[in-house]
């Protein structure tokens, strides 16, 4: 129930990164096989390896790999239609272009402004366009041909960086959405953002007349478990309690949290008092069963569970309800401490 680990930004940038490499690697010698008009032995095809090798390289160690996969893309393709076309007094004027759009991109990248990354993605566009039909050597007809390739593959690249953006984007916002909302260790929500979806809730539960049931359950036992087992036993019991209680609040209005160290609270939209009790019940038998000790029998935890009810259209604010339901369970604790006291 924890947060993955793999939601991380690092780790979502080398997700991406290899599917980056290859695609624009492909896409580099599609171009390359169409343009060149000579077999792809020796002579200049051994720079357009090289260069492509370190092309492949230095897209694999940036971090902003979608984006300078495309500058890349288009540094490429200007380089081949420049070895395609063969001009030597072509030489200067590509090395200018080729270094003014490459530095261009460079510093146009570490702008955080997307307005910025579609006019230089434009220039590119254009000056790639530019080179090729002015120093690629094509008939009529085999420019035609490469002109539908090469939107063809910018399209493609478009589509795949558009792509890896919003899937990139998303994973980014779950996982701050994670690390704000949601408790680090059991993958529950953490109170504040209980309270704020109990909040909600409420407002849903009195325009649809409906009832919420609130449980605040407390673990009998659990610092017994971290004394003898130690603190790993404890975290791994936790998150096993976690499991238990998420699975229980799956509704679409549920609300399952942790509160504190072995506290615990649960929402049910739309339940009485006789079904959340019962539910409550099921589900100090589901933690009562767990085991966490190497061939233990005997169930190391128990749980007092304190079980409220709000009424439809209750002005009760959320912090007052579950201070109620937190009374109940140490009431319900006092009573099982006291039946089980010796006489």
């Amino acid at each position: 129930m924890s947060i993955p680990s793999d939601l991380t930004p690092r780790n979502l940038d080398r997700r991406f990164r290899l599917w980056v490499v290859a695609a624009v690697t492909a896409a580099i010698w599609i171009n390359a096989v169409v343009l060149m008009p000579w077999p792809l032995l020796g002579g200049p095809n051994v720079a357009l390896l090289v260069l492509g090798a370190l092309t492949a390289a230095a897209q694999w160690r940036l971090d902003t790999t979608a984006d300078y996969g495309f500058l890349v893309f288009t540094f490429f393709t200007v380089s081949v239609a420049y070895l395609a076309g063969g001009e030597s007094n072509a030489i200067l004027l590509f090395e200018s272009i080729a270094l003014l759009v490459a530095t261009a991109g460079l510093l146009v990248m570490s702008i955080p402004e997307r307005r910025v990354l579609k006019a230089f993605a434009v220039f590119a566009v254009f000056v790639s366009g530019y080179m090729m039909a002015r120093y690629a050597e094509l008939t009529l007809e085999n420019s035609q041909t490469i002109q539908v390739l090469w939107f063809s593959l910018v399209a493609l690249a478009g589509v795949l960086m558009k792509s890896m953006r919003e899937r990139r984007l998303q994973a980014r916002l779950d996982y701050l959405e994670a690390m704000v909302l949601r408790d680090a260790l059991t993958g529950l929500y953490n109170q504040q953002s209980a309270y704020e979806r109990l909040e909600a809730h409420f407002v849903a539960a009195n325009a649809a007349a409906q009832p919420v049931a609130l449980a605040v359950i407390d673990l009998d036992g659990f610092k017994q478990v971290n004394d003898t087992l130690g603190h790993d036993v404890g975290n791994l019991l936790l998150g096993e309690v976690a499991a238990c209680i998420a699975r229980d609040a799956a509704g679409e209005r549920d609300v399952a949290a942790r509160i504190g160290g072995d506290e615990f609270l649960v929402g049910w939209y739309g339940l009485g008092e006789s079904e959340a009790a019962a539910r409550a019940e099921r589900l100090r038998q589901d933690i009562r069963q767990l085991r966490v000790a190497h061939g233990a029998r005997e169930p190391v935890i128990d749980a007092s569970i304190g079980v409220v009810i709000r009424a439809p259209s209750s002005p009760e604010p959320v912090a007052a309800f579950v201070r109620r339901a937190d009374q109940v369970m140490y009431a319900v604790k006092r009573e099982r401490a006291s039946a089980s006291a010796p006489a």
